[in-house]
């Protein structure tokens, strides 16, 4: 029997704002944090926002908080007082989870483990651009 997908809705600045309280104000770094929650949560049936995922050279991005971040480099802090904190329990532990696994980890790494498959299958129409 198939698991039906639970949707939790969560404003995916919401995560990206756990990460950067972290610590972590590089948008790539913080995009992919982003994405290993994103795949935590989907292996146990949870959608944590409804967010369209672009398959960039670097890695999986979600456009709207790239955007944000990018266009609020200068002031990440103003970008994300007003955002609300992670209020799911369940995502929250997803996250801490990711956290520790990944917050001593190289750069260069978390961009390997970020180009996986899913990453790789959506830049396959992409295959011009090299």
């Amino acid at each position: 029997m198939k698991k039906s997908i639970k949707q939790l809705n969560l404003n995916p600045l919401s995560v990206a704002k756990f990460f950067y309280e972290k610590g972590v104000e590089n948008m790539a770094i913080n995009q992919h944090l982003i994405y290993f929650v994103y795949l935590e949560a989907m292996k146990n049936s949870y959608l944590i926002f409804k967010g369209e995922w672009k398959a960039w050279p670097n890695g999986p991005v979600i456009e709207s908080v790239f955007d944000k971040m990018y266009d609020n480099r200068d002031n990440l802090k103003k970008l994300f007082k007003p955002v609300e904190d992670i209020d799911n329990e369940l995502v929250l532990n997803y996250a801490e989870k990711i956290w520790k696994k990944y917050k001593n980890t190289e750069q260069y790494l978390l961009f390997e483990k970020a180009q996986n498959k899913p990453w790789k299958d959506a830049r396959k129409p992409l295959k011009s651009e090299r």
